[in-house]
């Protein structure tokens, strides 16, 4: 008690007192950005669909600062384009675009996996076997969404042997970019997929063959 006798706040709510933070604006600004980056590598938000930063803020709950912020962002990652007389757009990729991705992910991809057949561990080939499983799996029930993500997750798990952070850095971008794509193509070919899991199967068999 202090001389006046009045308790010490403190001393009655330690717990309060020291659990409680500030709020800051960057978690929103965060969550603004993660919930439209998703939208837009999920394919949930089609290439070329206009993101007017008002409609956003409202079916977000907040203002438009967070959002404008949010994509500048993701213009930068090239997931968002600013076209004249439209505003901001999810980008969108050309045909022959999307086969020059593709070349170069598939360069990038065997430079990397090179550099991990040497010393690819026991423990990453039975990973990429359960998750190869787990695409065959979602093909069978025709869930799309399953497919992808064990897709990535495959792809993710050939170069986790090797630190290489500007090559897988470089990957994730081209990832990212086509995904919106991936979606669309997974979504209308349902059931009609299976040529991926036997395309793991030989990274799967190739890599076993020449650790």
């Amino acid at each position: 008690m202090e001389a006046s006798g009045k308790p010490k706040t403190a001393s009655i709510f330690p717990n309060t007192i020291k659990t409680m933070k500030p709020v800051q604006a960057s978690t929103i600004n965060e969550i603004v950005y993660l919930k439209l980056e998703k939208a837009i590598i999920s394919g949930q938000l089609l290439p070329g669909t206009r993101l007017a930063a008002k409609d956003l803020a409202n079916q977000m709950k907040v203002s438009t600062i967070p959002v404008r912020e949010a994509l500048a962002r993701l213009e930068v990652r090239g997931l968002v384009a600013i076209v004249p007389q439209k505003g901001a757009i999810v980008n969108q990729q050309s045909v022959e675009s999307i086969k020059e991705l593709l070349e170069i992910r598939l360069i990038l991809e065997s430079a990397a996996i090179k550099k991990v057949i040497p010393i690819v561990s026991g423990e990453t080939i039975n990973l990429l076997i359960e998750t190869n499983k787990a695409y065959e799996e979602a093909w069978q029930q025709s869930k799309a969404a399953k497919m992808l993500d064990a897709a990535k997750y495959f792809h993710d798990c050939l170069y986790r042997d090797k630190h290489m952070p500007n090559l897988i850095r470089m990957l994730n971008q081209i990832w990212d970019i086509i995904n919106p794509y991936y979606h669309i193509m997974f979504r209308s070919q349902e059931g009609k997929l299976h040529t991926g899991v036997n395309y793991h199967t030989k990274i799967i068999e190739g890599m076993q063959e020449k650790s």
